[in-house]
């Protein structure tokens, strides 16, 4: 980290496209075609003011410039060009403050100053500070008009917000803000507590279900509530009791009904922030926020805790007691009947219980959980290990610490993570714990599912899902079809999975649960990509996962970049994909991430090819199989052996390729069923025909025996290839026509390159040809997209000018290939 950032004094200027949304909705293509539009009408604009043009938010823009007199010139002209292009409506903020600069984008107070004022600025007006109004003041050309100084989310300062209102620009009415309801406390005498005092936790949910059922709970909606972390009024080393106990509550009363929970790290991403409760609850769309603070004083904690409801804003509850550190591991059964008494909602299960736990043991286990979630570095993950293996050491039968060794264990040791889970899995049976039940089947079958063990995945992921049906927990349920939804994508069966996500993501939709929508996004965004080819909207989703995750410092963040940055690869921008490459590479280092290191290694190796850089290629594909190897990962492990034969050819070190080869019959083609596929297209690349030939006849046969119609329709195509680029255009016709011929013209899996050779080899042997499926299919295309052949490798669009005669594919195939160059 850099203790010495830069910072300045910039004009800071935020744009966003009025009815965006709305546009997308209706008209994706348009909505993408806009912001193309909005880019190369305004960045000129922008650089001929000296001004910065530092990132594109959505359809938003973040602008600097050295003076707020630069700043207000540009935007008016930015104004005038906006209105000679259909649906480019921008509202505009400017204001002046002090910025740090982070790399190639700014953060600091002013900046969010500067995107709150922005929603007051009229459609095709621009909305100014009280900084920037008063230098225009003393000068005549300028007019403005005082707006008013409205509450702005997550700044404590006074802003005044002026219009512009000269050189055509509209005007606004003054804002009027809702008056506020004087806040109100609430007796506490609701509830006689008489015997010893409440547990921390026992109390801060009876205060929950008792006020919760007053609000959205008696109605058809679902309850809503954030409850933060306790705020560590002691020692800093003891701020493992707030988060690890807010934690398990969480966690705990998610199952419990129709309830809607925030997560945990949504709310401490948007405490760091500096957001106010009221803030936190309405960027999380709840009513009720719990918050409290927690004081350890040699054996006894000194506990606060208020509940505000933000909907008639008042205080409802307030409260101060002391519990006994001895007393500590009983605080989830001290809760249970308080939440189920209490809350005025249907319950549709118990919540599941551990047995007495030892004291010090769930202790550890809180230290345990907040190290590893808040690790920074391999050392971190370390302590948690020790610490979660010493709580098992004095509670063997301590359900929730089990679960959290065998996550911990996952990312190296996948065998150790199926022992531990299959305990506890064994232990949640004999318990009757079901919600636990339904995460750890879930978790059995994630492991599985990423081995490739099907039968195994499907097993588990179905026992899961049955058991939620059961419960008929809406949450669990939507989990439960998300993990069936990634059996199928492991499986490789697109359409199950999409149905699957659908249905998840509707789910979790309804239930407003926003880390897992995004989860569904990121799924989803796998489909469009791998199934459907279509770059630009997989990467549309990709970008969205990724920010919302950045933005929560979810550690899956990275993962979804490695995505992007492959993306960008296959595309063609190599400097933006190894962009991502690098910085993803340098998180699973400093995590020790085995699968996460063999990952980014596989991607790096798929660089280095398309670049014929060969001893790079070799070196990463290397890397990547062997750590494969090691944590019994086959359709990754079977990938990075066929990028590694080919990589020893191109070197020309026939030993190794020859070497490496007859490591083909170790692959399990069970679990990697495209083994033979990917090899084979990788060796009709380098033209090595026969050699791919092979390759695809056994595939063929593989494909035949799992009875996959998409397999053996993609391996017709790839064997037609290997025949059309040795000439023999008879044989390449022949697989060709099998490939349209198994099961339709329309259920082809690659429409435009099976077509696109079968009838360029009718063509080059003077058949007839009828076309007109093809002309059709390719219309739609032009519809849904103009530039849809982008995203098409060179060797199609080269074939796609070979029969169009178009020059637009054949100058796409130039670029594609000047940018190996």
């Amino acid at each position: 980290m850099n203790k010495n950032p830069k910072r300045k004094l910039s004009a800071i200027v935020f744009t966003d496209i009025v009815g965006f949304t709305e546009l997308s909705a209706k008209n994706e293509p348009a909505a993408l075609e806009l912001l193309n539009k909005q880019r190369e009408l305004l960045k000129p604009n922008v650089e001929g003011h000296k001004g910065v043009w530092l990132k594109e938010i959505g359809d938003g823009l973040l602008l600097t410039f050295n003076s707020s007199m630069e700043a207000v010139n540009c935007c008016i002209e930015i104004q005038k060009v906006a209105k000679s292009a259909q649906d480019l409506n921008l509202r505009i903020a400017i204001h002046q403050g002090e910025v740090v600069v982070q790399g190639d984008d700014i953060v600091g107070d002013d900046v969010n100053i500067t995107s709150r004022i922005e929603k007051y600025a009229a459609s095709g007006g621009i909305a100014i500070s009280g900084r920037v109004n008063a230098a225009l003041e003393r000068d005549p050309k300028f007019s403005t008009q005082y707006l008013g100084a409205p509450n702005l989310k997550g700044v404590s300062q006074e802003v005044k917000i002026f219009s512009i209102i000269s050189h055509g620009l509209p005007a606004l009415d003054p804002i009027i803000e809702k008056t506020s309801v004087e806040n109100q406390k609430m007796k506490w005498n609701i509830f006689s507590i008489t015997g010893a005092v409440l547990s921390v936790i026992g109390v801060l949910f009876w205060i929950n279900v008792s006020f919760l059922s007053k609000g959205k709970a008696s109605t058809n909606q679902i309850p809503s509530v954030v409850i933060l972390p306790f705020e560590n009024k002691g020692d800093s080393k003891e701020d493992f009791y707030a988060y690890g106990i807010s934690s398990d509550i969480i966690s705990d009363i998610t199952g419990i009904g129709q309830l809607r929970v925030a997560s945990l790290s949504s709310v401490e991403e948007l405490q760091e922030e500096g957001l106010k409760n009221k803030e936190i609850a309405e960027k999380l769309s709840s009513r009720y926020v719990v918050s409290g603070s927690l004081w350890k004083i040699d054996s006894i904690f000194q506990l606060s805790m208020e509940l505000f409801d933000t909907d008639e804003e008042k205080l409802l509850a307030s409260q101060r007691w002391e519990k006994n550190w001895k007393d500590l591991s009983g605080i989830k059964k001290d809760l249970s009947g308080k939440i189920i008494d209490g809350l005025n909602i249907k319950i549709i299960n118990e919540l599941d219980l551990d047995n007495a736990i030892n004291p010090e043991a769930y202790e550890l286990y809180l230290k345990a959980k907040h190290t590893f979630w808040h690790r920074k570095t391999t050392q971190d993950k370390e302590i948690a290990m020790g610490l979660i293996e010493k709580a098992l050491s004095l509670d063997p039968d301590f359900l929730n610490a089990k679960i959290l060794k065998g996550e911990m264990v996952w990312m190296n040791d996948s065998d150790k993570a199926l022992v531990i889970l299959k305990e506890a899995n064994e232990l949640a049976s004999k318990t009757n714990q079901i919600k636990a039940l339904i995460n750890i089947k879930s978790l059995i079958g994630g492991i599985f599912g990423e081995r490739l063990e099907l039968e195994k995945s499907l097993k588990y992921v179905r026992e899961s899902h049955l058991l939620a049906n059961e419960l008929g927990n809406k949450s669990l349920i939507a989990y439960s079809k998300y993990k069936i939804g990634e059996f199928f994508y492991n499986a490789w069966n697109g359409d199950s999975a999409r149905f699957y996500f659908n249905d998840a993501f509707k789910l979790y939709e309804e239930l407003e649960n926003e880390y897992m929508v995004n989860s569904t996004i990121y799924m989803l965004g796998l489909i469009y990509w791998l199934w459907d080819h279509d770059l630009d909207k997989a990467l549309d989703m990709f970008e969205k996962s990724y920010n919302y995750e950045k933005s929560y410092n979810y550690d899956g963040s990275y993962w979804t970049l490695s995505n992007i940055g492959e993306i960008y690869v296959q595309k063609g921008e190599f400097n933006k994909g190894l962009e991502n490459y690098n910085k993803v590479l340098k998180h699973f280092n400093s995590m020790d991430s085995k699968d996460g290191i063999a990952h980014i290694n596989r991607l790096y190796g798929l660089y280095y090819t398309k670049i014929h850089d060969y001893e790079n290629e070799v070196q990463t594909y290397k890397i990547s199989y062997e750590l494969y190897s090691e944590q019994k990962i086959e359709r990754w492990k079977a990938h990075s052996l066929a990028g590694l034969i080919v990589a020893y050819k191109n070197l020309g070190d026939l030993e190794n390729f020859q070497k490496y080869y007859k490591k083909s019959s170790e692959i399990n083609t069970n679990a990697a069923s495209d083994f033979y596929l990917v090899l084979g297209f990788k060796l009709l690349m380098i033209d090595d025909i026969n050699f791919a030939r092979d390759c695809f006849l056994e595939q063929l046969k593989l494909e035949k025996e799992n009875n996959n119609n998409d397999g053996i329709i993609n391996t017709y195509t790839n064997i037609g290839l290997s025949y059309f680029y040795e000439d023999d255009l008879k044989n390449a016709l022949k697989y060709f026509n099998s490939s349209i011929d198994h099961n339709g013209i329309k259920s082809l899996f690659n429409t435009t390159e099976t077509l696109t050779f079968k009838h360029l080899s009718e063509k080059e042997l003077a058949m007839p040809v009828d076309d007109s499926f093809f002309k059709y299919y390719i219309n739609k295309k032009m519809k849904t997209n103009k530039e849809w052949f982008k995203n098409e490798p060179a060797y199609i669009n080269w074939a796609l000018y070979k029969y169009f005669g178009d020059d637009k594919y054949i100058l796409e195939a130039k670029r594609k290939i000047d940018l190996v160059l």
